[in-house]
């Protein structure tokens, strides 16, 4: 069970139509946040396998406790941790 206050996997949904200006300011974001923690390895984000009208960024606890405001401004949902990310595409960041 997760500790008040832990940081979890957390996962943004955005719709197909949004996702060029969304995803382009998502990503920016969390690449700003990256780059001034130093790098870190631990904070990954992935992208899942493409649905039918939306795509979805998973984010580590690490990349999710360093972008607070992200997850607020993109509606992020936290989530359990994945069993398996074989299917998801790493994000270089």
């Amino acid at each position: 069970m997760e500790r008040l206050g832990t940081p979890s996997w957390h996962l943004i949904r955005l719709s197909e139509g949004d996702l060029t200006t969304e995803a382009a300011d998502l990503l920016m974001a969390l690449e700003s946040a990256y780059e001034e923690a130093g790098d870190p390895a631990e904070a990954q984000v992935f992208l899942a396998p493409r649905a039918v009208d939306h795509y979805t960024f998973l984010m580590s606890p690490e990349i999710s406790r360093m972008v607070p405001e992200v997850l607020i401004q993109f509606d992020a949902t936290p989530c359990p941790p994945p069993l398996d990310l074989a299917d998801f595409s790493p994000l270089t960041l």
